[in-house]
């Protein structure tokens, strides 16, 4: 038997987050994006397309042609969800290109967004590494749209890539 702590993540499919609430275990089943709209500052047709990073298949990838760069989700049916952690498995191949610095941010319009999460300096040790983050104010707003702002690789000349994003 082992003992289940706050903030542990459970594996089984699907990603749990555990937090303690009133002496209450709350879980938080990751992967809301299915059936949406996504777009993005670019990507790289026809294999490594912003689709990519929402098909659950961690050995795609979404690419662009810059080192910093943005992509969103918006939910299908103009749902909203309230995000309080995600993942981003890195690139299958440079790990220069992977993300360093970013915003996970939150809209209902699709114009006006609130930041919920900020990483600076973050690597991936090794390819198509997956990383749980959770979010330091995801508050009580539920969003319609989220975007990963990217102002930073690690050191790519012109290339930023991402195998999933999970919300």
């Amino acid at each position: 038997t082992s003992s289940i702590n706050e903030g542990d993540i459970v594996t089984g499919g699907k990603t749990i987050i555990l937090t303690m609430t009133d002496d209450v275990w709350i879980q938080y089943s990751a992967d809301l994006t299915a059936g949406g709209t996504v777009t993005s500052s670019g990507d790289n047709p026809p294999n490594e397309t912003d689709d990519n990073a929402f098909d659950g298949n961690y050995f795609s990838k979404w690419l662009v042609f810059t080192a910093t760069g943005w992509i969103q989700y918006r939910f299908a049916a103009s749902a909203t969800h309230l995000v309080i952690a995600y993942a981003i498995t890195s690139g299958n191949d440079e790990p220069t290109r992977d993300p360093k610095d970013w915003t996970l941010q939150g809209s209902n319009n699709g114009t006006d967004w609130t930041t919920v999460d900020t990483v600076t300096t973050e690597s991936f040790a090794s390819r198509n590494l997956r990383k749980v983050f959770v979010c330091d104010t995801p508050g009580s707003t539920a969003y319609e749209y989220f975007r990963l702002n990217v102002t930073a690789n690690n050191g790519a000349a012109g290339l930023l890539q991402l195998s999933e994003l999970e919300l």
